[in-house]
């Protein structure tokens, strides 16, 4: 008998350090490296989308590896993919990162809200999209304890340096 499953993810990786790695000049080639690594580890990449210091990832997963091993692969590739890039920031993701599962019928939703990061971060930083995100699932997790990386507390300047 096959198995079924709609695991759909919605995950956040963040540079370390809030370092602002990801250029714009070279993202679109990211994204569809990123596209590539979830299609050959057997899932469905729905929509990727990042600014200067995060990624977005919505993708179906497939019930044959757990998330943490999946985000492992996905930095350790990106790491690698970046670094034959010329003239590009040095890409290193921070260990943690936020994953949290969505409903199918709030897969348009989501991936929208993904697409519009360039907008979305001209009026909120990253930590606020992350409380937002937290208070969207109804969490009672202070987003100390969901990660340990630093964060930004106001707004950023995003212009490229």
């Amino acid at each position: 008998m096959e198995n079924i499953n709609q695991l759909y993810f919605h995950c956040i990786l963040i540079v370390e350090n809030n370092e602002r790695s990801i250029c714009p000049t070279w993202h679109d080639n990211l994204f569809k490296y990123v596209n590539t690594v979830l299609k050959y580890h057997g899932h469905e990449p729905i929509t990727v989308n990042a600014h200067y210091d995060h990624m977005h990832l919505l993708f179906r997963m497939s019930p044959e590896m757990s998330i943490d091993n999946l985000m492992r692969i996905v930095k350790r590739c990106t790491t690698v993919y970046a670094a034959t890039i010329p003239d590009r920031a040095t890409l290193t993701w921070s260990e943690e990162y936020v994953c949290v599962s969505c409903s199918r019928t709030e897969l348009d939703l989501v991936a929208r809200s993904i697409n519009k990061q360039e907008t979305y971060h001209s009026q909120k930083a990253l930590r606020e999209e992350i409380e937002d995100l937290l208070d969207r699932m109804e969490s009672d997790i202070p987003i100390e304890h969901l990660m340990a990386c630093q964060f930004w507390y106001g707004p950023l300047d995003y212009s490229p340096n």
